[in-house]
């Protein structure tokens, strides 16, 4: 058995069917912090008879819990089914202010216009479709900054007017992909789940395997991408049954800051399916992608992120060499 323990109050006990000649089994908790602030957390497995030790069957660390209320920062290209789909999807959350900043043709803006300090004051930022052809990279070096003196974690969803080229003079550091073809012509991809990103929690909602297939299509731009060093795919692409490894979701953990981009678009289209999972798979799957590429990136941190105290340090080295 497998234990997850907040200080010494059990969080959740999952059984584990051991098995010949596997040496790693993914175990999954749920844990929802309710105060904020440091928490001393750990692991434990169950001895098993005929081990040598069990010093090394317990693993304690610490996270941070940060504050609950969040302000997002969404800068578009345009207005488009996928800023609205986005903005209503972060909305629900009554935690959660967003902030929405819309090109118009040209450089103009409607209504607000984003300042560094409206950056800096974001929690997380999301592009939709921008950079197009006409923008300036002045609002991309502002999130630059950004990243650079806060580690936001930051969400790239395409259009087929999104400027790459421009994208990537500035941000591309932080780019979970590398363009290795480009190409204007469009066409639809079904999203299909790689085996190997089942157990991703971004993408690990209890969502049944077969209502992967049953989604409607994406619009994706014919060019071709792969996923960075460091960087996984949560989606690639099917074309007439014809699978591609050709990423649709991909995610890059950076310092202290995730980077998740969508390569295709059109993401409006999975709300209007409601054949599939009565129409919730939008609020099941959106919540890991995008709502925790913001939320949970910054609610919870790991153990180098945390400011601990002298005494904190010294419970956990003590926890470390035995001595506790």
């Amino acid at each position: 058995q497998v234990s997850l323990f907040e200080g010494k109050n059990l969080i959740e006990r999952k059984a584990v069917q051991l098995q010949a000649g596997a040496t790693e089994y993914p175990v999954q908790f749920r844990f929802v912090p309710v105060t904020e602030g440091v928490k001393k957390m750990s692991v434990e497995v169950s001895p098993l008879a005929g081990e040598l030790t069990t010093r090394n069957n317990r693993r304690t660390f610490f996270i941070k819990v940060l504050k609950s209320k969040m302000n997002i920062a969404v800068i578009a290209g345009a207005p488009s089914p996928d800023l609205s789909f986005v903005e209503q999807v972060f909305t629900q959350d009554k935690n959660v202010t967003v902030t929405s900043f819309v090109q118009k043709q040209g450089a103009s803006w409607y209504a607000a216009v984003p300042t560094q300090k409206a950056l800096s004051d974001a929690d997380c930022i999301v592009l939709v479709g921008y950079p197009i052809p006409q923008s300036g990279t002045d609002v991309l070096r502002m999130v630059r900054t950004t990243l650079e003196k806060d580690a936001k974690p930051l969400l790239v969803v395409f259009s087929r007017e999104i400027d790459l080229p421009k994208l990537k003079s500035v941000l591309d550091p932080w780019l979970p992909f590398e363009v290795v073809q480009s190409r204007k012509e469009e066409t639809q991809v079904f999203y299909e789940l790689p085996a190997d990103a089942r157990l991703n929690p971004m993408v690990a909602t209890g969502i049944p395997a077969d209502a992967w297939g049953k989604l409607p299509p994406l619009f994706r731009t014919e060019s071709s991408y792969k996923a960075r060093v460091g960087a996984q795919a949560l989606g690639t692409m099917k074309i007439n049954n014809i699978a591609f490894n050709e990423p649709v979701l991909l995610a890059r953990s950076l310092n202290r800051s995730k980077v998740v981009a969508f390569t295709a678009y059109g993401l409006w289209r999975w709300q209007l399916a409601t054949d599939v999972l009565d129409g919730r798979l939008p609020d099941m799957l959106l919540p890991k992608t995008t709502k925790e590429t913001c939320l949970m990136e910054l609610a919870i941190e790991s153990l180098e992120t945390p400011a601990l105290t002298k005494a904190q340090l010294a419970e956990l080295l003590f926890e470390q060499i035995g001595l506790n």
